[in-house]
């Protein structure tokens, strides 16, 4: 009985220790180009589609891809992750259409993007 409340006030203080929301973002407000983990619209080459929900886990980048045009959009999308000294680290396009005024969810695997709140992403459509 002994050991069982040991466990039970270790693990109440290892919860109590753990930093706040706010403090794990530090890094984020000391760099505000730095992608949150759920970005809001970035832009395209291509006024009429632009990119939001933009989310990074691990090596893996998920958002959605905005078609504001009256026109369908078949093509593909293109992404470059670039590191904070601006150097390209990785690439990925994947094939995507979405219809007039309406948006398509997308997903790129395997992407060099470890860090994901110091890297750039620069969304490209062809």
């Amino acid at each position: 009985m002994k050991r069982l409340w040991k466990i039970t006030a270790l693990v109440a203080c290892s919860f109590a220790v753990l930093p706040p929301a706010a403090a794990q973002l530090g890094a984020q407000a000391a760099d505000p180009m730095a992608l949150p983990p759920v970005s809001k619209t970035l832009a395209t080459n291509n006024p009429d589609i632009v990119v939001k929900r933009v989310a990074c886990v691990d090596a893996n980048v998920a958002g959605v891809l905005v078609n504001k045009g009256s026109q369908p959009f078949h093509g593909r999308l293109k992404l470059a992750v670039r590191d904070e000294e601006g150097d390209v680290v990785g690439r990925h396009s994947v094939r995507m259409r979405a219809g007039a005024a309406t948006g398509a969810r997308f997903d790129l695997y395997y992407i060099n993007t470890l860090d994901c709140r110091r890297h750039k992403f620069e969304f490209s459509v062809e």
